[in-house]
């Protein structure tokens, strides 16, 4: 089987007799190797739409997240607000179960935001806090 010239397969066919074949069954097993090229050009072609197709959705998902995290940034002063919104869109988009913005802080050293969501216990695993948290305790 040829595609543009180069070789994508091979139709076998065989008889338990040995007798040459006619030029009609040479012609339809060359049709129906045209047809097999077909059908595999056709389902390479599918196979790299629907990966585009991925490619383009999760792409239009980054924008939409980062439209809504400009959107509470220009909407609210609120440092909290906007931090959890960055961390919940950051974990949507990394497929990740949770995520922590750690902010510097002269005075307190360090802080973090961490979305309400991400505070409701998921199982009875205990995680720690950071480091600089632990030293304060």
């Amino acid at each position: 089987m040829l595609r543009e010239g180069a070789v994508i397969g091979v139709i076998v066919i065989r008889r338990s007799q040995v007798l040459p074949f006619t030029d009609k069954q040479i012609e339809l097993v060359t049709t129906f190797a045209d047809q097999a090229v077909i059908a595999i050009e056709n389902a390479r072609l599918l196979g790299e739409l629907r990966s585009r197709t991925g490619e383009l959705t999760r792409s239009v998902d980054e924008l939409r997240s980062l439209g809504e995290v400009g959107q509470a940034i220009s909407s609210t002063l609120d440092l909290q607000t906007v931090l959890t919104t960055i961390v919940a869109r950051a974990t949507q988009l990394s497929g990740t179960d949770a995520g922590v913005i750690y902010e510097y802080d002269e005075q307190r050293r360090s802080s973090y935001h961490v979305p309400p969501s991400i505070l409701r216990p998921r199982s009875s695993r205990r995680c720690s806090p950071p480091r600089s948290e632990r030293a304060r305790e």
